[in-house]
């Protein structure tokens, strides 16, 4: 028998595209039947639209089209997650919803759905369309505009394990009360970003509702600053993952009479006006609440600041290691001026350190490739910078550059500088670029 790619079995031909990028999976689908019935269900297991499409629409034929004129393959669809709407005319085009809505209701295996355009106008008629979905887990909406009605109509949608509202109005806070008791028995993470009407009374009651919670992220909320964050942290005794925004030095700093023992992962936003002074003692403040007691195993650390003048200085990173080092894994810093010898410090002293994410200039690689060597379990480095800043703002690596940087320090396998990522293996000891 001659041996064919064609005679592997079908579960394995699925596994092997467990491993393909997306561009690989479009061109093994072009091969034969057997290859496309196997790169379909991963390639058809996200949907995303983006911006870009919607401007080419209907130019470029929408993925919801295509599941209407295959509706068989929209039993692989598991995420969805709609960016933009093209419109006609100034208002949401016809055509495309219809699709979208049509569409969404052969998504019968949908697990997580996102939408965070705002205006009602996108969302509403989208709501009913996942009434019936048993399989959503995860469910993140702008709601910024909803009425009492349509606030209510939301808390049908049940058995959620992950709940995002963006900008909640205030309709959608109260409706939110009663959500989360109808929810107590299966949501573990709960988020609400960038709210001027959510405060610590309104969103007590509902944690109160949430005995399995583990992530809390409160971010953007400008009545809830990191005092008011942290007491609504206290009841969530299991809490595993916490975010919050620090808008303001407290002139509190005393430690808290209660400790969250499971926290691992905690992220920190600091947003100050730009060029205003102060943005290192809040942050300084915030920390010093977050001592051995409180928070004794934190693995992750993540510390964004929106005003890019702010700068972190050695003595602040030392304090922060002092309480931190022997437990972090991962130490990410976006927005915030890192000196090498804070980068040096981190990594002698974070002996379990595996991956930090920074903004590093290209034209100081030796000096950061010299401060990684000093960690043996440092494996991937990040460069915020890139990831964050507008493309073209600064030179990205190049692959030469990574090459350097992983020969002064041997232990790193992965260096990330969007739009690519460099990696090492033993059998290519060289830096291999991935777009």
């Amino acid at each position: 028998m001659v041996a064919s790619a064609d005679n592997l079995n079908q579960d394995v031909l699925e596994y092997i595209c467990n491993f393909c990028t997306d561009a690989d999976l479009f061109e093994l689908a072009l091969v034969s039947q057997s290859f496309m019935a196997a790169a379909y269900p991963q390639l058809y297991r996200t949907i995303s639209f983006q911006e870009r499409q919607a401007k080419h629409y209907p130019r470029l034929l929408s993925p919801f089209s295509v599941l209407l004129k295959h509706q068989k393959i929209a039993l692989h669809v598991r995420t969805l997650d709609l960016r933009a709407i093209p419109l006609i005319h100034g208002s949401l085009n016809p055509q495309f919803m219809r699709d979208l809505v049509s569409a969404l209701k052969l998504c019968k295996n949908l697990s997580s759905f996102r939408c965070i355009i705002s205006g009602n106008d996108a969302l509403v008629p989208i709501l009913p369309s996942l009434m019936d979905k048993q399989r959503l887990q995860s469910l993140r909406i702008h709601s910024g505009g909803f009425s009492t009605q349509q606030a209510v109509f939301a808390t049908r949608i049940t058995q959620l394990q992950s709940l995002a509202l963006d900008a909640p109005s205030w309709q959608m806070l109260n409706a939110l009360d009663d959500w989360s008791s109808d929810l107590g028995s299966t949501l573990t993470s709960l988020t609400i970003f960038n709210s001027s009407e959510a405060n610590s009374d309104s969103l007590r009651p509902v944690l109160a509702h949430l005995p399995l919670l583990r992530a809390f992220h409160v971010v953007g909320c400008s009545k809830i600053d990191y005092p008011q964050a942290l007491e609504l942290a206290k009841d969530v005794p299991e809490l595993e993952s916490l975010s919050f925004t620090a808008y303001r030095k407290e002139e509190a700093s005393t430690s808290l009479p209660y400790t969250l023992p499971r926290l691992r992962q905690l992220s920190v936003e600091l947003r100050i006006h730009p060029g205003a002074q102060g943005g290192q003692a809040i942050l300084t403040d915030v920390f010093r609440r977050f001592d051995k007691v409180l928070a004794p195993g934190l693995l992750g650390i993540k510390i964004k600041c929106t005003d890019t003048s702010t700068s972190l200085s050695t003595s602040f990173i030392k304090s922060l290691l002092d309480v931190h080092a022997n437990t972090l894994e991962t130490l990410c810093i976006i927005f915030a001026q890192l000196k090498i010898d804070s980068i040096k410090l981190i990594c002698k002293r974070c002996t379990g350190l595996r991956r930090l994410e920074i903004p590093f200039d290209t034209a100081d690689l030796v000096p950061l490739g010299c401060a990684a060597a000093h960690s043996k379990s440092l494996s991937v480095i990040s460069n915020t910078a890139d990831a964050h800043m507008k493309r073209g703002s600064q030179a990205s690596l190049n692959r030469s550059q990574a090459q350097r940087i992983m020969e002064i320090a041997p232990a790193l396998k992965t260096i990330i500088s969007e739009p690519r990522i460099y990696t090492v293996s033993q059998t290519l000891p060289h830096a291999q670029s991935q777009s």
